[in-house]
């Protein structure tokens, strides 16, 4: 897979950091203050998260509203016949409503709902392999019904989701409590359930094997929002989330992956007001993953994740110029660190007898990463009826990276069949354009966005590497078959009707 190791990173990173996407929804939207900077196309409005996670939120809308988003992101698609097949796309679609009234001027009631249909395909095929990852597909359907109570200086909130996979299904609590204090100051406590149940297929040369993926997370965070001047605004989040196994029920594989750990998150925001017409943003945040996991087959474990370590930082500086009252332009950058640690073993390998003498009685492996890059952008909006943006962003990415494989020697005494795998790449810049419009027809309003990453320049491994490169197997290629390719792009449709 060296020839894809660059399209596949950048993959990666079109599905962090698109605060559209799924994973970047867990990344970026930690419930951001709402004086970030946003653009005009509808991504800081209603949106099925909110209700289905964090009630409070509701109590922003004064006037019934319902929105509808479709989104597809082709992160990358390569296929060549007879040779290999590679594809990562998302495809999501989701629907939901805000329903606010009031009791005698003394309380504020809002109720809201949702629904949401995801559909993530992997797929990474290589004839050579003995053993690779066949097909990943997380296809999902959510429910959401939430309510939320507003007092003279008390919020309540609550929430139900409803999850549907292939695989099983759930329901989740959201459970939300806010306290208006001085200075125009608030706090929030926001504490809830949620799960991933799915199969990840493995395929080898004779049989194919689906182990579930079944892990269910409980969530935990309080934020503080404070706008104590005019010129200033503050909001500073904390969550946690601890991972425990789900219920997938047993009869349905062979297979069981059981994983325990925690993730936990930090944000602070600043946002100042410098000039009628000039705003400036600054936000720091950092992400932080320890987990383990068991493999088990027929409730005899076989494997186990020993270490699954994962750390991000962020800084964020930008600002946003209105001129004109409806021309506005944006400039900013951001600085991350990302850093990566796996570490497994197999004890013994059940799925067939090819596999057990090509892997043997152990195999140990370990996957080390750093990832430091930065992130600058230029942005145009145009605040009028119909509504256009333009937004240019450079990445420039520098991983670095290797994975080792051994087996340990007779009574674990040394090692034997050492394999050294270093990232082929040091350097990637690449540029992001998205563009996108928006339009009002009396209450209702329709936006369109495009975005698509375009990879400018790769900088190769050198030689001096501390870990050298295997050569590669032989791949046998066919003249008359033609490479196809594309990635890096997603579209988002998005509808919202006020009932002024």
């Amino acid at each position: 897979m060296k020839n894809h190791s660059v399209q596949l990173i950048l993959s990666v990173f079109l599905w962090v950091l698109l605060p559209e996407s799924g994973l970047g929804q867990g990344f970026n939207r930690i419930l951001p203050a709402d004086f970030s900077h946003k653009d005009s196309l509808g991504f800081s409005q209603l949106s099925f998260e909110q209700v289905s996670l964090f009630p409070l939120v509701l109590q922003n809308y004064r006037v019934p509203t319902v929105a509808s988003e479709f989104g597809f992101t082709n992160f990358y698609h390569s296929r060549k016949e007879d040779s290999f097949h590679h594809k990562v796309t998302d495809e999501s679609r989701w629907l939901a409503f805000a329903l606010p009234f009031e009791y005698k001027n003394s309380a504020r009631f809002v109720l809201g709902g949702g629904y949401k249909k995801e559909d993530f395909q992997l797929k990474i095929e290589e004839p050579n392999e003995e053993l690779r990852l066949s097909d990943f597909r997380a296809a999902s359907e959510d429910f959401a019904m939430a309510g939320t109570a507003r007092f003279e200086r008390v919020e309540l909130g609550v929430s139900l989701r409803h999850r549907q996979t292939d695989v099983a299904s759930g329901a989740w609590f959201s459970f939300a409590v806010g306290l208006k204090l001085p200075w125009r100051t608030s706090l929030s406590y926001t504490e809830s359930q949620t799960g991933f149940s799915e199969r990840l297929i493995l395929q080898t040369s004779d049989q194919q094997v689906a182990l579930p993926l079944d892990i269910e997370l409980h969530r935990q965070q309080m934020q503080l929002r404070s706008n104590p001047i005019a010129q200033i605004d503050f909001c500073a989040t904390v969550e946690m989330n601890d991972l425990s196994k789900g219920e997938i029920p047993s009869q349905r594989s062979n297979y069981a992956f059981v994983a325990s750990g925690y993730f936990s998150k930090q944000m602070i925001d600043f946002g100042f007001h410098l000039a009628k017409n000039l705003q400036l943003y600054l936000r720091y945040s950092a992400l932080r993953l320890r987990a383990s996991a068991d493999v088990f087959y027929d409730e005899t474990k076989f494997g186990k994740i020993t270490a699954l370590e994962f750390d991000a930082e962020a800084y964020h500086i930008s600002a946003d110029y209105e001129a004109w009252q409806r021309h506005v332009f944006g400039v900013g950058g951001e600085h991350h660190f990302w850093k990566a640690y796996v570490r497994a073993r197999v004890e013994t390998w059940p799925f067939t007898e090819t596999l057990i003498d090509l892997l043997g009685i152990r195999l140990l492996g370990q996957v080390k990463a750093e990832v430091p890059f930065e992130k600058y952008f230029i942005a145009y909006e145009y605040r009028t009826n119909p509504k256009f943006l333009a937004k240019i962003e450079l990445f420039d990415i520098r991983p670095d990276g290797f994975a080792q494989t051994w087996r340990p020697e007779f009574l674990v005494f040394g090692i034997t069949d050492l394999k050294n795998h270093v990232l082929s790449v040091d350097r990637i810049l690449a540029m992001q354009i998205s563009l996108g419009a928006a339009y009002a027809f009396s209450q209702l309003e329709l936006s369109y966005r495009i975005s698509q990453l375009i990879p400018i320049h790769t900088q190769k491994q050198t030689e001096s590497s501390e870990l050298p490169e295997p050569e590669p197997s032989p791949t046998p290629t066919v003249k008359s078959a033609s490479t196809k390719t594309s990635g890096g792009t997603f579209h988002l449709l998005r509808l919202d009707y006020k009932f002024d």
